[in-house]
């Protein structure tokens, strides 16, 4: 007779393949294909409880919603609250909980994102492989103009525009780049990306005074491949609403899966992607405490043994980093490392180009705004609402790529 586990997995995977999305009631959740984020918990309920009523496995994964047990009870499926369409309830699970969207359904979506004919980085025989600050910081980086591909209430400027408006200048040595909100009009502000694609074989390191936040706000310093998913993305930052802290999140095509603990799914293929997989980073690592702590040190190593990444507060630094000498043997634990191998071989990531971007409302931000992404925009474009934005800015001292001399072990 085949284990338990095993049947219900192999139940689990039929149910997946033939549901079809319905209400989430008592009944309809019974069909509604799981989430691709993978909220569908395996648990022994009772199907003779109150059909809709919260479920403390939804509580320990910190998700908005209603919680459904499926008919014979071996199933508990987390669906948004007032959504017709539970698997497109895919909003990241976050430490503090944030009010359910009202407005949207839409995944979590950093992309299509477009491709870039930018040359391949050419490495040299020194640490610094890359160095942009102060007046040289344009030297690395180009003005991606195109339209939001996930959505936001954005409209990204051109070089040029972006220096008339003042979105990009420079402030005491650190490279500023702002918004401009309360216009009634789609935000204004600035996404760069690398004029040279990299390798694996780096670390870039990037050095923040001042990271945006506030209500609507979605910033992110991140990379990606051609061809997106099939040549992965790597999110070191990105933080949404008022939230201290980060989430890395890593995007791929499928045959890649991280056995990592504390992921809030291994399948970095999620969603098609969309989703990806990720943990939340270490408390103080965003928003308004990073910002009133001064600022910190991001560094992010890819090989082809994995990812790993650090974070430092702004008196924690290391004095390697520093002095430009890198030495990723001294600097402790990362906070995560996603490493490659038979469950996820190292060619699902390659020729990435950094981005930094600050986007508003859109799939992630706008689905977890209270009241949903008509309420962001609201929010976002009033001009009663500038001073409330008025963190919503990046000051970076420097972005450097530094060469990984040090082997990654997982």
């Amino acid at each position: 007779m085949m284990p338990l586990t095993m049947w219900m997995l192999l139940e689990l995977l039929a149910l997946r393949a033939n549901a079809e999305a319905s209400a989430c009631d008592g009944s309809g959740c019974a069909e509604a294909e799981a989430d691709a984020q993978g909220l569908l918990q395996l648990v022994k309920g009772d199907p003779s409880g109150s059909s809709c009523s919260a479920h403390s496995q939804c509580n320990e994964l910190r998700l908005s919603g209603q919680c459904c047990p499926t008919t014979d009870g071996t199933y508990l499926y987390c669906c948004d609250a007032g959504s017709s369409d539970s698997h497109t309830a895919t909003t990241k699970p976050s430490p503090t909980p944030s009010p359910p969207a009202t407005t949207t359904n839409a995944p979590r979506r950093k992309k299509s994102t477009p491709d870039v004919t930018s040359p391949t980085h050419q490495t040299v025989p020194a640490a610094v492989q890359l160095e942009c600050s102060g007046e040289g910081f344009l030297n690395c980086w180009t003005f991606d103009t195109e339209s939001d591909p996930t959505h936001g209430y954005i409209k990204y400027v051109s070089q040029s525009e972006a220096m008339q408006l003042g979105l990009y200048r420079l402030e005491g040595g650190a490279v500023r780049l702002g918004s401009i909100v309360g216009t009634n009009e789609p935000v204004k502000a600035v996404r760069l990306q690398s004029a040279t694609k990299f390798s694996p074989g780096h670390i870039f390191v990037i050095d923040i005074q001042h990271m945006p936040t506030g209500k609507g706000t979605w910033p992110a310093w991140w990379s990606y491949g051609p061809g997106w998913p099939n040549s992965g993305e790597i999110d070191t930052i990105e933080t949404v609403l008022d939230e201290t802290y980060v989430h890395s999140t890593l995007h791929s095509s499928a045959g890649c899966n991280m056995p990592v603990s504390g992921l809030f799914n291994p399948n970095c293929n999620a969603g098609n992607g969309n989703e990806g997989c990720g943990m939340d980073g270490p408390a103080g690592s965003g928003g308004s405490t990073f910002n009133q702590n001064g600022g910190g040190v991001f560094a992010t190593m890819w090989t082809t043994s994995g990812i790993k990444m650090w974070w430092w507060p702004r008196k924690q630094i290391p004095s390697d980093i520093t002095s430009d000498k890198p030495d990723s043997s001294s600097w402790g634990e990362p906070y995560v490392t996603f490493p490659f191998g038979t469950q996820c071989p190292s060619s699902h990531f390659k020729d990435m180009t950094l981005v930094i971007n600050l986007d508003f409302c859109g799939d992630w931000e706008g689905s977890v705004f209270p009241g949903g992404d008509s309420a962001c925009i609201d929010y976002v474009k009033n001009p009663a609402n500038v001073n409330a934005l008025s963190e919503a800015y990046w000051n970076i001292n420097y972005v450097k790529v530094f060469a990984a001399t040090t082997t990654m072990t997982a």
